[in-house]
C-alpha cells in the first residue's frame, strides 16, 4: 500500500464504504486525516468510520465546535473515535 492513500468514491454511500473498510484495520492511537473541499465527503467518510466502530447516533461536522468526541461500542477496542475540524487553523503544530 502507498502512502497517501487516495480512494476516489462516487456516493455518500461508497464513501461510507471505504471508511468502514479502513476502520477495520484501524486501532488505538491511530490517525487518519483527511483533506478536501466543502462537500468532498470528509462528513460522509467520519460517519461511516464511526458506524464501523459502534458509535450510536447522529455523526455530524464539527465545524462550528472543531472537535467532537464518540463512544464506540463496547465491544470495539477503540474507546473514543475523536473528529476534528482544523480547516480554519492556519497549520497543525
Amino acid at each position: 500500500m502507498n502512502w497517501p492513500l487516495l480512494v476516489r468514491t462516487d456516493s455518500p454511500e461508497e464513501t461510507k464504504d471505504v471508511a468502514a473498510r479502513l476502520a477495520s484495520v484501524c486501532g488505538c492511537g491511530d490517525i487518519v486525516l483527511l483533506n478536501g473541499e466543502l462537500g468532498a465527503g470528509k462528513t460522509a467518510f467520519a460517519q461511516g468510520f464511526a458506524a464501523a466502530l459502534g458509535v450510536e447516533g447522529p455523526v455530524t461536522s464539527p465545524t462550528f465546535t472543531l472537535v467532537r468526541q464518540y463512544r464506540c461500542a463496547d465491544s470495539n477496542p477503540i474507546e473514543t473515535l475523536i473528529h476534528a475540524d482544523v480547516y480554519r487553523t492556519e497549520s497543525l503544530p
